[in-house]
This record gives C-alpha cells, structure tokens and sequence, in this order.
C-alpha cells in the first residue's frame, strides 16, 4: 500500500503544477470609499474608479483585496426586478499612474501596474439585493479568481462587461463620512465625456484581509479529478490558496498507534463543518486533506483553514459522491493509475489480457457500510462497501464485471479501490476508455486502460 499512498500524495502534487491561480474569499475589513457611479447596462461597458489611499485607511500594504459586495441604496424594496446575468464580467485592479484628479479618458493611461483578478460569467439574482435599511443589506459578492495584494498608493479599479441580458442596474460607491475628498472626479464611465458623482442605487465595498490563509470555494477539488468546487464525504482533496502551511512540504502522519492520520500537518488543520479532516500534507500553496464522513446527507459545507494561529474559510457544495479515479499523469485524464491482475502497473508497456482483472483505484465514492472513520487505516472484516450502489464500469463501451468495489485494505479510508474484469474480445489498445458509475453519481469519463 505504499505504492498507493504515494500515488495520492504525487498525484495532488502534480496537479498544482497545472494551478498557479491563488483564489480568496474571506470576510475582511471595509475600507473608506469615495462617492462615484457606474452602471451594468444592457450593452457593453467599461468604468472605472479611482480610490485615493488617504481613504484606503484600513488597507495596508500586503493585505489582500478579495473581491467586493453590492448593497441596495433603494428603500423598501428588493433589486434587481428581473434577473441579470453578463457573459463576461472582467475586473482589474492596479495601482494608479497619477493623482485622483488627473484620471485619462484613456482608460489603459490611468494604470501604472495591473492585475486581471476575474474573468467570466456573472450573475445578480432577481431581488437578491435587500432594501436600503436592512439588518443584513449586502445580498451580491463578486469574488475574484486571484486576489490582488495592495503594495500601497492609489488604486483603480476597472470593471468591463458585455451587457446585461436584462435591464440596466446602476451601481454606485458610497460616500464614507470620515472622508469625502474629491467627490466629483472619482468615476468615470467609457460612454461618458466627463466625470460625475455617484447617483443613487446599489453600493459596493472591497472585502480585504489581512496576512494569513486564504483561499476560496473555486480552489476546492477533488484530488483524483481536479475537479472544482465540491466535497464528498470521504473524498481525498485538494485546495489551493494561499499561506496555507508551512513553506516546505510537510507530510501528514499516523497517530502513536499507527491506527490513522492525524488532524495535523506541519501546523496547518482543515475543519469542515467544525470536524477536523485527516491531514496528508500541507504547504504555503496548498493542502491535501480527507473530508469528514459526518458531511454525509449535507447539501453544503464550510471549509476552514487554519495556520499559524489565522484562519481563513469559504463554503462548497456536497454531494453524496463525487466518483473520481486517479491517473498516471496526476490531471485525472489519461492512463489511469492500475494495476495489473499480476500487482504491475498497467501502461503501454504492460497492457492488460481481455478477461484478466484490473485494479482501479479512485475517492468520492462517499459514505460506507459500516460507516467510514476519518483517517483510519482500513483492516479487518466487513471491508467498507459505498452506500450508493451499483458500482458500474465500461470498458472500451463494453460492460465490465465489477468483482470489489470498496475500501482498500492497507489503506486510508476514503481511498476507493475497484477490481474489474476486462471483457473478452476487447481490441489491443493502449488508450481504451474507461466510464465509472456510482448510484446516481458519473459518468466518469477521460481515463483511460491499455489492453493487450
């Protein structure tokens, strides 16, 4: 088995290699904001605004900007109307190239450095946006895919879409009382020759935070899939961020009885839900951990972060399973990781008979019978079976007999072994395509056997 271990450790680790995005969400400090206005339209838009630091008094340099929040300016009644939804709804942020009163109608000239921090898609539910007044007004978080780290100085920020599907939605940046400096030239729009104060409607708020983890439900996967923004109960799992550990990889460990891993690696835990996962590594960009089987029957669940004595936490969906098999190139896509019915590992090379069976192994087959326990190292009598039933496999489109499908002995609990018959009368090829099923849950598609 620690052939197999070394595989999930490797194969989390090579997926990083293909993530460099760093994606916070986290509550953090409201700085003070000047007045100023623009407007999400029906028709494409590019606007800016210009936050001068003497009222960025809350924001230090080397604090994170995550993304900001809308608030209604309307008393009572909930906006929008009708829902909005923008296909593409780019955000940057950059330090200033001159004075507040000195922006260029040339948007580009208003930048001395810049940083895309979101790109795509965009939606405001309809009423999703309380009235002025409310106990809790903000109703709309535009997180971004990588957060911006303020070095200090002015900022802009610049939001550019391609129209609304519905109506116009203006939006407006509060004046802050402790500081009203500039009013008139903080804002600007592309449709417009001139500058103009802020006019009602929504308002918006940068969320900030301070040093320490952070990271965001978009850089939550499955460690065998890659596959973003959820937690299955059991599921081995990755996510990536920032400050998360130690600088150098730092490997989980099994208590004093050898019996399971431990809740802790090099000082970082993962909590969801408030339940400590078994740790398998950690580092500053990102950690692997096992999701708590008591998430079972949960439609979603909070992740924390914890690290030198900071904590940063988001919340992702979760389904009952999330099937997943791990692979030979770390991308889930491609050669799976399998074995051979002889132990050897399956490759062109070494491609299976028809008829022989094959060894894949995989996470995200969620709750087990008897139950799953966290971390544990699975041994003894009834092996753990997936409560979603039937485990289905194809095989080059033809079905295959599924002889196991459960925990693998020797194992962490959570890794997910299937033994399959090759059908006969399959064609030598070393890229046969693999489809998995559990219950409901899949197909899974994209790995795939060599067969001899």
């Amino acid at each position: 088995m620690r052939l197999v271990y070394l595989a999930i450790i490797v194969s989390s680790l090579g997926l990083a290699q293909n993530r460099t995005e760093v994606i916070p969400s986290s509550e953090g400090l409201l700085n003070r904001i000047q007045p100023s206005a623009f407007f999400i339209t029906t028709a494409p838009v590019t606007a800016q605004t210009h936050f001068s630091a003497d009222g960025l008094r809350n924001l230090r340099p080397g604090d994170v900007i995550t993304g900001f929040d809308f608030r209604s300016a309307t008393a009572g009644a909930a906006a929008p109307a009708a829902a909005v939804s923008i296909a593409n709804f780019e955000v940057t942020l950059g330090t200033a190239s001159g004075a507040i009163n000195r922006m260029a109608n040339v948007f580009g000239n208003n930048f001395a450095t810049r940083q895309v921090v979101r790109t795509g898609p965009f939606g405001i539910a309809q009423n999703s946006l309380p009235p002025a007044g409310s106990a809790d007004p903000w109703g709309v978080f535009v997180e971004f895919d990588v957060p911006y780290v303020y070095t200090g100085g002015d900022l802009v920020l610049q939001i550019t879409h391609t129209g609304s599907s519905a109506q116009n939605l203006n939006i407006g940046i509060t004046t802050d009382p402790g500081f009203a400096r500039s009013a008139l030239d903080t804002l600007f729009q592309s449709t417009r020759s001139n500058f103009l104060p802020g006019d009602g409607g929504p308002f918006l708020r940068l969320r900030i935070q301070g040093a320490g983890p952070y990271f965001s439900g978009k850089s939550v996967t499955n460690g065998a899939s890659g596959r973003l923004g959820t937690l299955s109960p059991g599921a081995i799992s990755t996510l990536y961020g920032t400050d998360l550990g130690p600088a150098e990889l730092a490997l989980g460990a099994l208590n004093a009885e050898g019996t399971a891993f431990t809740t802790e690696a090099g000082g970082t835990r993962v909590l969801v839900d408030g339940v400590a996962a078994p740790m398998l590594y950690s580092t500053r960009g990102q950690v692997s951990f096992i999701a708590p089987y008591a998430i079972n029957g949960k439609s979603a669940v909070s992740i924390a972060v914890e690290y030198g004595g900071r904590r940063s936490s988001t919340f992702v969906a979760s389904p009952a399973a999330d099937p997943a098999l791990f692979t030979a190139n770390q991308s889930g896509r491609g050669q799976g990781a399998i074995l051979n019915q002889d132990a050897s590992i399956n490759s062109a090379a070494n491609p299976a008979a028809p008829g022989s069976i094959i060894v894949l192994y995989g996470t995200g087959a969620g709750q087990m019978s008897p139950g799953g326990v966290d971390g544990q190292i699975v041994g003894g009598t009834p092996l753990p079976r997936p409560l979603a039933q039937p485990t289905l496999v194809t095989i080059g489109g033809q079905n295959a007999s599924v002889e196991y499908s459960g925990a693998a002995p020797g194992a962490v609990a959570g890794l997910w072994q299937i033994n399959v018959r090759v059908p006969n009368g399959l064609p030598a090829n070393n890229n046969t395509p693999i489809t998995l099923r559990i219950g409901s849950f899949g197909p899974l598609t994209g790995v795939t056997v060599a067969i001899r």
